[in-house]
């Protein structure tokens, strides 16, 4: 998040709390995989489109990096996200 809030994307595994923080394509730059090889090679095709972007697009880069700086989190905001989903979870049970 400090990264973000200077203006650098990040390139995060698409997980947890990243998954809701780095938006791929818009903020920052997301891979996943269900194997240790999957998740290798979609960093790789990933980190390749990120750096295609910055040499050939820089207008496009330059909004991705401007979202990132613009990118806001707070923990008032997670909170009341975390009890949303964690009572709806709950009560989809019962």
């Amino acid at each position: 998040m400090l990264a973000m809030r200077k203006g650098q994307p990040c390139l995060v595994h698409e997980v947890g709390g990243l998954k809701d923080t780095v938006k791929d394509g818009h903020n920052g730059f997301t891979f996943k995989g269900d194997t240790v090889a999957e998740q290798v090679d979609d960093f790789v095709r990933v980190f390749k489109k990120a750096i295609h972007l910055k040499k050939n697009a820089p207008q496009q880069w330059q909004q991705i990096c401007s979202n990132a700086a613009a990118s806001r989190f707070f923990w008032e905001d997670t909170i009341h996200l975390y009890f949303r989903d964690l009572y709806r979870s709950s009560n989809s049970l019962k």
